[in-house]
């Protein structure tokens, strides 16, 4: 984030600066075992290695949480109109054939994945933040492909003949 940051001010005075930034800070594997922010499992359902894969998973998101902070504390001090998107493309891959998702019940148990299973494993939330009181806005399900129009739409920004 704070690359983001650099970026935005080294560019600022040449115009509307638009940063695309792809982070790995959540991504697989997460049998490393990464406890730094004390965040701690307790679940009979789930075995000793699942456990291990979710305090990885969750104390790496709190390292995620705090950066996104950091970034929207420095934009919501900017005059210039800002729009920050965070979007995931999957739910992460706990364990071998989704083992931790199959202890808990969340997907099915069989042999092969169901298309309400992929739904769960692909549908993603995602997070529009403005520093100018864009009106707050729910929306749906939407394929990320369509994620930068619709943004472009939220901003009032003609977007063409894009559809979302």
């Amino acid at each position: 984030m704070k690359k983001v940051i650099e970026e935005y001010e080294n560019n600022k005075q040449n115009g509307p600066v638009f940063i695309h930034t792809v982070t790995m800070e959540n991504h697989m594997p997460y049998d490393d075992g990464y406890k730094m922010n004390n965040i701690t499992v307790n679940n009979d359902k789930v075995s000793e290695e699942s456990k291990n894969l979710l305090e990885t998973y969750a104390n790496s998101v709190k390292n995620t949480d705090k950066s996104i902070k950091y970034l929207i504390d420095y934009f919501s001090k900017i005059e210039k109109p800002t729009i920050i998107v965070v979007y995931g493309d999957h739910a992460p891959a706990l364990g071998d054939d989704y083992k931790v998702y199959r202890e808990l019940g969340y997907i099915s148990q069989g042999d092969t994945l169901s298309i309400e299973d992929y739904m769960k494993l692909y549908q993603t939330p995602f997070m529009i933040w403005n520093n100018y009181d864009l009106e707050h806005k729910r929306y749906e399900i939407i394929d990320a492909s369509y994620l930068g129009s619709l943004v472009l739409d939220y901003a009032g920004i003609n977007s063409g003949s894009y559809i979302y």
